[in-house]
């Protein structure tokens, strides 16, 4: 059970020490009833603080190792990897944390969240884990793979670059496969005219001796 203030914007777990303040309750049987309200966490006892301090030697490795960066906004956790944000977010219903990837520009920018107004511009990944320490794996495993596709992109692009420099220098190349075959067949009946006109003269040479 979750509490919230009706004319505030934070909802706390029924343990919060703020609990005691709230003058007009509001009450919830789930964080996903209270997220889709327009509340967010507070962000004292949130459950992904507390999944924060419980891990926070392994998940700080886990930083370090793959250059993260990590903070709390508006009671939810934001992960950076250097090129596009994440948000986790802790589900009572699913008792798993739920994970929200920036739209990048292969996304459509219109991709907007309604069940979490707060995190616009985001969009919801399929993986999902009952384990903080999982999530930010998984972030530094999805940061490893772009990184080695943007370098492949980048050889790729390179190697392209190339060959139409190739097909500048040499405009033999630029001419498809079809006019090259039409080509070699013209020459090859122009050679084979010119060779039966070639031994023609020559017939006639000896004739006329």
């Amino acid at each position: 059970m979750y509490v919230a203030s009706k004319y505030g914007k934070v909802f706390h777990n029924q343990v919060c020490n703020y609990t005691g303040i709230i003058k007009y309750p509001v009450y919830f049987h789930t964080s996903d009833e209270a997220l889709n309200s327009g509340y967010r966490f507070c962000a004292c006892c949130s459950p992904l603080k507390v999944s924060v301090k419980k891990a926070i030697d392994v998940i700080n490795a886990l930083v370090k190792k793959w250059e993260l960066n990590f903070s709390f906004i508006k009671g939810l956790l934001y992960i950076h990897d250097g090129t596009l944000g994440w948000f986790v977010i802790s589900s009572s219903v699913l008792k798993k944390f739920v994970l929200f990837h920036e739209n990048g520009i292969r996304q459509h920018m219109k991709a907007n969240i309604p069940s979490y107004p707060d995190i616009k511009g985001y969009h919801k990944q399929k993986y999902t884990s009952s384990n903080l320490v999982h999530i930010f794996r998984y972030i530094g495993k999805h940061k490893s793979s772009y990184l080695i596709h943007q370098e492949s992109l980048s050889i790729e692009n390179k190697r392209r670059y190339m060959l139409a420099q190739s097909r500048v220098k040499d405009p033999q190349h630029n001419i498809s496969k079809k006019k090259r075959f039409k080509r070699a067949k013209k020459a090859r009946k122009l050679f084979n005219k010119m060779a039966t006109l070639n031994v023609l003269e020559i017939i006639e040479s000896i004739s006329g001796k």
